[in-house]
């Protein structure tokens, strides 16, 4: 399986890898923001997760999330974001713009996975 990491935090990216290791199987890609994130799905990257961000400069992980959700080729791609606010709004925000899940930092192992598995539907 070929996840993609998409966040702007080089140290978030290596977390997100090691969590996504722990659980296996999973070949990773990174991007270190949405337009490139998007440019390399856009491009021919498959993959079968994304793990995006919220917040980082230029596209949001809401408008990138958008974007895929209106890219038919693309468009059935499980997304999770991943941000450190938990206010209402913005999970429902999240969600009414396509994501599969939301996964607050920080983040257990056991939080992690089973995120993962459900976005994955195992």
């Amino acid at each position: 399986m070929k996840a993609l990491i998409i966040d702007d935090s080089a140290t978030m990216r290596k977390i997100v890898r090691g969590s996504l290791e722990a659980i296996g199987g999973f070949e990773i890609e990174e991007a270190e923001n949405c337009d490139e994130g998007l440019k390399k799905l856009l491009g021919g990257l498959v993959v079968n997760l994304i793990l995006v961000d919220w917040n980082m400069p230029g596209m949001t992980g809401i408008d990138f999330t958008k974007s895929i959700r209106g890219t038919p080729a693309l468009s059935k791609i499980p997304i999770v974001m991943i941000t450190s606010n938990a206010e209402k709004e913005h999970v429902l925000s999240a969600v009414m713009a396509g994501v599969n899940d939301y996964m607050v930092k920080p983040f257990t192992p056991d939080v992690f996975a089973q995120k993962i598995k459900k976005a994955l539907g195992i």
